[in-house]
């Protein structure tokens, strides 16, 4: 920037060129509004500014864009979100899936087949092909271990209740075969209070007792169960009647049951999955001192004296 000294020049010559002129109590004439300017002397110790056309365009300029500045608004930089808002998202996004799974296990059919019949059947028949058939059920998880996936698994096994056409197969339907080969089947009723209140299935294994007059005797041991039924095939409650089937191995034991069944009450007891000791008591009769062995006493019968080769005792 440039100066000029002058000596004597007037106020007049400049206010023309100066937006304003403001008189000091020195008695210093100042022309304000101006950025660049000549500095002049005007007498002694007075001293003025003088602005050019062009300074005053430029301080123009700079006054307006200054002014722009000041009045364009302030705005906050956004920061990254807290903690809480982070955590937040998380939780939102988590519900959001989990949401959708469900949606998705709601909507999808079951996948797993299970083992059905495919027609009537009557118990004591054998299971073939034709028999049964799968279709996709969604079963809960008690059912499931008492169910077949596997339909080939059931041929050849025994129907030990009837079974409606579209039933689902369980455990308690059917018998291996080979646990009924060479022995007879036997039912007879039995009130469901004495049958593990009625809590017996097919498969298991009982012991059966009858109670008559004073004595309460084990008629068979450790049989297999083949058949559970009640009113309409189905296992009644507590004081109903049912109708059980055993597999007997002897027809001792089948001649032995038909006989408690008809002159005594009968009393069932679950045997599944038990270890008998060595010495099991086959009776309780008070009258002849509780627990006796298997085999039922008998008096000794008195032969009398032996007898030699010609009727005369020895």
């Amino acid at each position: 920037m440039s100066w000029l000294r002058t000596e004597g020049l007037r106020v007049s010559d400049v206010t023309a060129h100066c937006p304003a002129i403001n008189d000091g109590a020195d008695g210093t004439t100042r022309f304000t509004a101006v950025s660049r300017h000549h500095r002049w002397d005007r007498g002694a110790g007075a001293v003025g500014s003088v602005t050019t056309g062009l300074d005053r365009q430029s301080t123009a300029d700079e006054v307006s864009r200054a002014g722009t500045k000041a009045a364009r608004p302030l705005r906050r930089r956004r920061g990254l979100p807290g903690g809480r808002a982070v955590v937040g998202g998380f939780l939102v996004a988590g519900s959001a899936v989990g949401l959708f799974a469900a949606y998705l296990d709601a909507t999808r059919g079951p996948v797993t087949q299970w083992a059905v019949a495919a027609r009537d059947v009557a118990p004591g028949q054998e299971l073939t092909t034709q028999d049964l058939g799968t279709v996709p059920i969604d079963l809960p998880e008690v059912l499931r271990s008492r169910s077949f996936s596997d339909a080939e698994a059931l041929v050849g096994t025994i129907a030990s209740a009837p079974l409606s056409e579209g039933e689902l197969v369980q455990a308690s339907h059917v018998v291996p075969a080979d646990e009924l080969v060479g022995r007879d089947e036997l039912s007879f009723p039995v009130a469901a209070d004495r049958a593990v209140a009625g809590s017996l299935e097919p498969g298991e294994r009982i012991d059966v007792l009858v109670t008559s007059d004073d004595e309460t005797e084990a008629v068979v041991r450790d049989v297999l169960l083949t058949g559970v039924g009640g009113a309409e095939g189905a296992v009644a409650g507590v004081g109903d009647e049912l109708v059980v089937t055993v597999a007997l191995d002897t027809p001792a034991e089948t001649l032995a049951v038909t006989h408690a069944a008809g002159t005594g009450d009968i009393t069932l007891v679950r045997a599944t999955a038990r270890e008998l000791p060595d010495e099991v008591p086959a009776r309780f009769a008070p009258d002849e001192g509780g627990f006796l062995p298997d085999a039922r006493s008998q008096p000794e019968l008195d032969e009398g004296p032996d007898e030699g080769p010609d009727g005369e005792e020895g």
